[in-house]
Protein backbone atom coordinates (compact mmCIF):
# COMPACT_ATOMS: atom_id res chain seq x y z
CA UNK A 1 0.00 0.00 0.00
CA UNK A 2 1.37 3.50 -0.79
CA UNK A 3 2.50 5.11 2.38
CA UNK A 4 0.59 8.33 1.84
CA UNK A 5 -2.69 6.16 2.24
CA UNK A 6 -4.18 5.34 5.13
CA UNK A 7 -7.54 3.03 4.29
CA UNK A 8 -8.76 1.32 0.98
CA UNK A 9 -12.08 0.64 -0.02
CA UNK A 10 -12.58 -1.90 -2.12
CA UNK A 11 -15.75 -3.41 -3.81
CA UNK A 12 -16.45 -6.64 -2.14
CA UNK A 13 -14.23 -9.61 -3.28
CA UNK A 14 -12.38 -7.69 -5.60
CA UNK A 15 -9.28 -5.70 -5.36
CA UNK A 16 -10.83 -2.99 -7.15
CA UNK A 17 -10.47 0.52 -5.18
CA UNK A 18 -13.67 2.20 -4.94
CA UNK A 19 -12.40 4.69 -2.66
CA UNK A 20 -8.80 5.57 -1.09
CA UNK A 21 -8.11 8.26 1.46
CA UNK A 22 -4.81 9.53 2.24
CA UNK A 23 -3.73 10.22 6.06
CA UNK A 24 -4.99 13.94 5.59
CA UNK A 25 -8.57 13.05 4.08
CA UNK A 26 -8.92 10.29 6.62
CA UNK A 27 -7.83 13.22 9.41
CA UNK A 28 -10.44 15.34 8.23
CA UNK A 29 -13.37 12.62 8.63
CA UNK A 30 -11.83 11.88 12.04
CA UNK A 31 -15.12 12.58 13.66
CA UNK A 32 -16.94 10.41 11.69
CA UNK A 33 -14.55 7.64 11.80
CA UNK A 34 -14.77 7.87 15.79
CA UNK A 35 -18.47 8.36 16.46
CA UNK A 36 -18.72 5.05 13.99
CA UNK A 37 -16.12 2.99 15.92
CA UNK A 38 -17.29 3.95 19.25
CA UNK A 39 -21.26 2.89 18.20
CA UNK A 40 -20.40 0.08 16.69
CA UNK A 41 -17.40 -1.40 18.39
CA UNK A 42 -15.79 -1.40 14.49
CA UNK A 43 -11.96 -2.37 14.29
CA UNK A 44 -10.30 -3.68 11.64
CA UNK A 45 -8.56 -7.21 12.33
CA UNK A 46 -5.01 -8.11 12.95
CA UNK A 47 -4.15 -7.46 8.92
CA UNK A 48 -5.85 -4.22 8.98
CA UNK A 49 -8.78 -5.18 6.93
CA UNK A 50 -12.77 -5.53 7.98
CA UNK A 51 -15.96 -5.93 5.65
CA UNK A 52 -18.14 -2.48 5.43
CA UNK A 53 -21.50 -4.05 5.06
CA UNK A 54 -24.60 -2.22 4.05
CA UNK A 55 -26.08 -1.90 7.33
CA UNK A 56 -22.55 0.17 7.85
CA UNK A 57 -23.17 2.09 5.29
CA UNK A 58 -26.02 3.10 6.21
CA UNK A 59 -24.98 4.48 9.96
CA UNK A 60 -21.97 6.00 8.39
CA UNK A 61 -24.58 7.50 5.84
CA UNK A 62 -26.67 9.37 8.82
CA UNK A 63 -23.55 9.76 10.89
CA UNK A 64 -22.51 12.18 7.49
CA UNK A 65 -26.05 13.69 7.31
CA UNK A 66 -26.20 14.84 11.15
CA UNK A 67 -22.26 16.03 10.99
CA UNK A 68 -22.99 18.13 8.01
CA UNK A 69 -26.39 19.53 9.47
CA UNK A 70 -25.04 20.86 11.84
CA UNK A 71 -21.41 21.94 10.96
CA UNK A 72 -20.17 25.35 10.92
CA UNK A 73 -19.51 25.20 6.60
CA UNK A 74 -17.19 28.32 6.84
CA UNK A 75 -15.28 27.65 9.77
CA UNK A 76 -14.85 23.69 8.59
CA UNK A 77 -15.22 23.77 5.09
CA UNK A 78 -12.14 21.20 3.92
CA UNK A 79 -13.55 18.66 6.69
CA UNK A 80 -17.54 19.21 5.19
CA UNK A 81 -16.11 19.12 1.47
CA UNK A 82 -14.55 15.61 2.74
CA UNK A 83 -17.03 14.45 4.58
CA UNK A 84 -20.27 15.19 1.82
CA UNK A 85 -17.62 13.65 -0.84
CA UNK A 86 -17.09 10.76 0.76
CA UNK A 87 -21.20 10.34 2.16
CA UNK A 88 -21.60 10.61 -1.97
CA UNK A 89 -19.32 7.41 -2.27
CA UNK A 90 -21.51 5.78 0.20
CA UNK A 91 -24.69 6.79 -1.27
CA UNK A 92 -23.67 5.74 -4.87
CA UNK A 93 -22.19 2.33 -3.39
CA UNK A 94 -25.21 1.58 -1.07
CA UNK A 95 -27.73 2.64 -3.98
CA UNK A 96 -25.92 -0.13 -6.16
CA UNK A 97 -26.12 -2.30 -3.07
CA UNK A 98 -22.63 -2.91 -3.32
CA UNK A 99 -20.89 -3.57 0.10
CA UNK A 100 -17.00 -2.74 0.25
CA UNK A 101 -13.94 -4.39 2.06
CA UNK A 102 -12.01 -1.48 4.35
CA UNK A 103 -8.11 -2.26 4.39
CA UNK A 104 -6.23 -0.05 6.82
CA UNK A 105 -2.61 0.79 7.11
Amino acid sequence: MDENIALIFYSRGTRIPAWQLTHSEYQLLAPLWEGFRNCMGYYPDQYGHRPFELAHMRIMLELADAYAATADLNADRERTKAILAFRGMLAHHLAQGNALDLWWD
